[in-house]
């Protein structure tokens, strides 16, 4: 009888080792997620890229190629908006099924330094670059998490889903938070003060991305710009999704190579335009210049005659969003 005992403490130790208790699961951390499937785009060194927005000078981040929807028909549909789940002491359902909910006592901070870092409990994502469903656009899903949760025992989906005491409340708040690689600072524009990086969980590892737009909903005061989102449907779903905007790259095409100019990028929609519709998410148009083209010859879209621009083959995506100029 007592060897059987003895047996059973064994197992039920081991098991509130791995589930804590059962019910409640905590992860281990696996380290730093590897940038071993980042686009070039997402890795150090980060650069800022210049270009014109009707004739003034902007700088951009070109942060890559983005997975967008389309309809049953086909037709686009937007930038790919995924979840982020962000921790909450507790959250207070909106006054009516369309109004957005409240987070109350963040489990979020900024922290202080060079680098402002939103710590605390991590927000956790379930895609990263690589995958064919990465997109650098999130919706803020509320984690109510009570007092009982100790922060960062959940480094993952898996184990948030189990944790019975956790609720989940879609805000539909969307935030622009591109994930580069962990502990690389993008170029900063001169004179700046700084940029916020928010740790991440995916799937126990440790990652992070830049927050760019739509920032105020994490980081209130910081006076990030917003940009446009959409619902659209999607078969029998209505779903978050980011409209796109064209963008303009010249190209110089020698036989079958063709080589971009640099810092010569159009844009058509500033960050203040009176009329909106400013988003980050451009459609590539390359211009086709010759090949003794002079550099930043084109300032303005309207400078450029139709008959050189090609949409690219196939239709590719892109997150450009603004740093400076274009009121920024």
């Amino acid at each position: 009888m007592t060897r059987m005992c003895a047996g059973l403490f064994v197992v039920c130790a081991l098991g509130s080792v791995l589930l804590g208790c059962a019910d409640e699961p905590i992860d281990d951390t696996a380290g730093e997620l590897p940038p071993d499937d980042f686009p070039d785009e997402l890795l150090a060194p980060i650069e800022l890229h210049g270009g014109w927005y009707r004739g003034s000078a902007v700088q951009v981040y070109d942060l890559g190629a983005v997975s967008v929807r389309h309809s049953s028909e086909g037709e686009f549909a937007g930038g790919r908006v995924n979840p982020m789940y962000v921790f909450c002491g507790s959250v207070t359902p909106g006054a009516d099924p369309a109004a957005a909910p409240t987070c109350d006592a963040p489990m979020w901070t900024i922290g202080g330094g060079g680098l402002p870092i939103l710590g605390g409990q991590y927000p956790i994502v379930d895609e990263a670059p690589g995958s064919d469903t990465y997109s650098p656009f999130w919706e803020l899903v509320y984690v109510s998490a009570g007092g009982d949760y100790v922060e960062n025992d959940a480094k993952s989906i898996d184990t948030m889903f189990r944790r019975t005491a956790l609720s989940f409340h879609p805000s539909g708040r969307v935030v622009h938070c591109a994930m580069i690689e962990t502990q690389t600072a993008p170029e900063l524009p001169e004179g700046a003060a700084g940029i916020i990086l928010v740790q991440l969980w995916y799937e126990k590892f440790l990652s992070e991305c830049v927050l760019l737009e739509g920032g105020e909903h994490l980081a209130p005061g910081v006076g990030m710009a917003g940009f446009e989102t959409d619902v659209v449907e999607v078969g029998d779903e209505r779903i978050h999704s980011i409209p796109s905007v064209d963008a303009f790259f010249p190209e110089v095409r020698q036989w079958d190579r063709e080589t971009p100019v640099p810092d010569n990028i159009l844009v058509d929609t500033a960050v203040d335009d009176p009329l909106g519709g400013y988003t980050p998410l451009v459609r590539v148009n390359e211009v086709k210049v010759p090949w003794n083209y002079a550099p930043n010859s084109f300032r303005d879209i309207d400078e450029v005659d139709d008959s050189i621009i090609e949409l690219r083959s196939p239709e590719q995506f892109r997150d450009l969003p603004i740093i400076t100029g274009g009121g920024r």
